[in-house]
C-alpha cells in the first residue's frame, strides 16, 4: 500500500488539498489528506467534491482560484500560460506568470512554511498513517487558531520545492482520468478567456 504514498523524491507522502482565500492570511480554510502522495495534483482536483461545489455555485457567486502548472485551465481556476508563451511574451505574459506566482506562494507555499516551523513535527512523521491524517489535521486547526489570535512562530529554513511539470491540457486531462471530453474543452475555453480578461486587465510592470 505504502507505494501508493511514495513520490518522485522517492518519500513517502500525504498529498494536501489545500486551500486558502485572499483577506485570510496564513490559515487553511479547506484541507484534505485523503489522496497519496503519488497522486497527480490534476486528478485531485477533478475528483475533488471542492470542484464540483464551486462550479455549480459559479453563478451565485465569483470565484477564482489560482493554481500552478499541474493544474487544468478553467472558468474557476487560473494557471500559469505555457513557458514558451511566456518567453514569447515576456511583459505581458510572462509578467502575468509572475504575478500568479507571488499569489500562489503567498496563499499557499508561505502557508506550509508557517505551518511546518510552528509544528516541525510535520517535516517527517514517524508514524501509521492514520495516525499521520489525525496529526496534520490537528495541527492545521492549532495552526489557524494560532494565527487568528497572532501567536507568536519561529521561522525555521525550508528545503527548496521542484519545480512543476509544464503540463499540457491534453496531458492534464489524461491525468485527471474520467473527464468528459465536451465538457472538459468547454471549461478550457472559458477558462482561457478568463485567463485573457485578466491578461488584458493587468496593470505593467
Amino acid at each position: 500500500m505504502y507505494r501508493m504514498y511514495r513520490t518522485i523524491l522517492c518519500t513517502v507522502t500525504v498529498q494536501i488539498h489545500h486551500i486558502t482565500m485572499t483577506g485570510v492570511a496564513y490559515r487553511s480554510i479547506i484541507l484534505s489528506t485523503l489522496w497519496t502522495g503519488s497522486t497527480n495534483d490534476a486528478r485531485v482536483w477533478h475528483m475533488s467534491e471542492v470542484k464540483e461545489y464551486l462550479e455549480a455555485h459559479q453563478d451565485e457567486h465569483f470565484y477564482l482560484l489560482a493554481g500552478d502548472s499541474a493544474y487544468p485551465v478553467s472558468e474557476l481556476l487560473v494557471r500559469p500560460f505555457y513557458t514558451a508563451e511566456a518567453v514569447a511574451d515576456p511583459n505581458r505574459k510572462g509578467l502575468f506568470n509572475e504575478r500568479l506566482s507571488g499569489l500562489r506562494t503567498a496563499m499557499s507555499e508561505d502557508v506550509y512554511g508557517v505551518w511546518k516551523s510552528r509544528f516541525p513535527c510535520l517535516r517527517c512523521l514517524r508514524c501509521h498513517l492514520p495516525l499521520a491524517q489525525d496529526i496534520i489535521l490537528a495541527t492545521a486547526m492549532l495552526h489557524n487558531m494560532a494565527v487568528r489570535w497572532r501567536a507568536e512562530h519561529f521561522p525555521q529554513e525550508e528545503a527548496p520545492d521542484v519545480p512543476d511539470p509544464d503540463y499540457n491540457e491534453d496531458q492534464l486531462a489524461r491525468i485527471a482520468g474520467g473527464a468528459n471530453a465536451g465538457g472538459d474543452i468547454r471549461r478550457r475555453l472559458d477558462g482561457a478567456r478568463v485567463r485573457n480578461a485578466l491578461l488584458v486587465a493587468m496593470p505593467p510592470r
